[in-house]
């Protein structure tokens, strides 16, 4: 019998986020998982961390001077052998259990599986965790096609057929927001189809660390979004009504004609 899941784990010299990572992955109550981790620098700490991690399906991809997520996903992503892919960021977790109550749900290899999920708020200082409190977060019900205007499925909250992806990629010309134009073009090429599961719990920290910050980050991130509504026009009359409400919070003098 072949590996059911691959879970690429990407991760960004964050050592003690990839611990309690992988340490959710090691509670699924399935063997049948192969863990890869993907790094874009060298880090000693992170790989010891994985070194330490006990799996018998573990890899390591080190992969200095990719540039963030996007490349690091990819080459994991090409590299997996199971037959549906999670992809977790290293500052999230999967919930216990959660592989192994889905496994009755992957059975169609022709749709991508999403689910609910969990966000936490947290103080993050070291590898000292302080749980501010959490919410649930109920997205079965959502229409797919409000991936038009905005992302409301986090990564974790994905299960993709393999074989459905293996000639998808993640745009690595964009700095953010990478994981959402991934969607809108899965959700163009192939049915999306919710389930009724908490897959992850999502980290949001008082203390968030992040690439980059400040204003040229806040702009970065609106291009950004500029450049997926152009890359992904929509004939829709209302959602381009509703891109256009979104970006004149932001650009003055921008009309239907981008979108």
């Amino acid at each position: 019998m072949g590996t059911q899941y691959s879970v690429i784990v990407t991760s960004h010299n964050r050592p003690h986020l990839l611990a309690r990572a992988l340490r959710s992955v090691g509670m699924q109550e399935t063997d049948s998982i192969e863990v890869i981790v993907a790094m874009d620098v060298w880090c000693k700490d992170s790989v010891q961390v994985v070194n330490d991690f006990e799996h018998p399906h573990k890899k390591l991809l080190v992969l200095p001077g990719f540039k963030g997520p996007s490349e690091t996903r990819n080459t994991a992503k090409d590299q997996a052998r199971g037959e549906w892919i999670v992809f977790l960021d290293d500052d999230d977790q999967l919930i216990p259990g959660y592989l192994a109550d889905l496994t009755p749900h992957v059975q169609d290899r022709n749709q991508v599986l999403w689910t609910n999920y969990i966000v936490q708020q947290e103080h993050i200082d070291g590898n000292q965790f302080e749980s501010l409190g959490w919410e649930e977060k109920l997205i079965e019900d959502r229409n797919p096609e409000e991936l038009e205007i905005s992302n409301f499925i986090p990564n974790s909250s994905l299960v993709y057929p393999r074989e459905l992806i293996r000639d998808i990629d993640f745009d690595i010309h964009l700095s953010s927001l990478e994981d959402w134009d991934y969607l809108i073009n899965i959700k163009r090429k192939y049915a999306m189809k919710p389930i009724s599961l908490f897959s992850s719990v999502i980290s949001m920290p008082t203390n968030k660390l992040t690439r980059n910050s400040g204003s040229q980050q806040s702009d970065d991130h609106f291009m950004d979004i500029l450049h997926i509504y152009r890359k992904w026009r929509s004939n829709n009359p209302l959602i381009k009504e509703l891109r256009l409400k979104k970006m004149n919070n932001r650009f003055i003098n921008i009309n239907q004609d981008h979108f």
